[in-house]
């Protein structure tokens, strides 16, 4: 199932030109970065948008260790934000428990996949081609121009 995510996957990067690295040999655990993003974006928009960018930039382009301080160090000096701070923030009880309640009310919405994006109640689940986003708009009652 992994490998056919995969291919999937990089077929739509490919068809974009996004560089992609190879399926590494585990998911990471994210909890870490997620909670440095919910302090990025405590500081702003800009900032969670120049960290967000740096992160996904780090693991899918590069395939970067995005669990490991030193990474989240620098991804955050990166994106102009306080290394140590955000490193702190990555083991936060309060940046924890904020990643915690947005992944149960996830749960509770059946999101069993990122990205998902809610048009209308219908969810559109995983990295879709462009015509999917369309009829699912459609559907959920968007009229074309």
């Amino acid at each position: 199932m992994r490998q056919t995510f995969y291919a999937r996957l990089r077929s739509h990067a490919d068809a974009l030109g996004v560089p992609l690295q190879d399926p590494a040999d585990h998911i990471p655990n994210t909890r870490a970065a997620l909670a440095v993003s919910e302090w990025a974006r405590a500081q702003g928009d800009a900032a969670l948008h120049a960290f967000r960018e740096r992160a996904m930039e780090a693991w899918w382009a590069r395939g970067e260790n995005i669990e490991a301080p030193e990474v989240l160090a620098r991804l955050a000096d990166e994106a102009g934000l306080d290394a140590d701070a955000a490193v702190a923030a990555s083991t936060d009880e309060q940046w924890l428990a904020k990643v915690w309640a947005m992944r149960e009310e996830a749960g509770d919405r059946w999101v069993t996949s990122i990205p998902t994006v809610f048009l209308g109640p219908k969810p559109v689940i995983g990295c879709q081609p462009y015509e999917v986003f369309e009829a699912g708009a459609v559907r959920a009652g968007a009229e074309r121009r």
